[in-house]
């Protein structure tokens, strides 16, 4: 995910809610070296350091990531699967 183009993450950063919009907030996990909340931390090949990326993994994609792509698609307009598909093409510098 592309903190950037995150609407979640960029209403944080505007402080949205201040406005009247009701929308979710998110403030990131890869800038902050944190783990993410949702997936990360049920998966134990990232909390292992055996994968960065879920595209990583030989159960890519697995049905956690489905659903959060489903969820994030829905909510955000973004897709993580798309995203990665797009990291493995041309690399984390051509994401950003």
């Amino acid at each position: 995910m592309n903190c950037a183009v995150c609407s979640a993450y960029l209403a944080r950063e505007h402080n949205i809610k201040a406005s009247g919009i009701k929308m979710p907030y998110c403030s990131g996990c890869r800038p902050s070296n944190r783990q993410c909340a949702w997936l990360k931390k049920r998966c134990q090949l990232p909390l292992n350091g055996e994968v960065k990326y879920c595209n990583e993994c030989p159960d890519y994609p697995c049905d956690r990531l489905r659903h959060i792509d489903q969820r994030y698609i829905t909510n955000f307009r973004t897709s993580f699967l798309e995203n990665l598909k797009y990291i493995q093409k041309r690399g984390m510098p051509g994401f950003f």
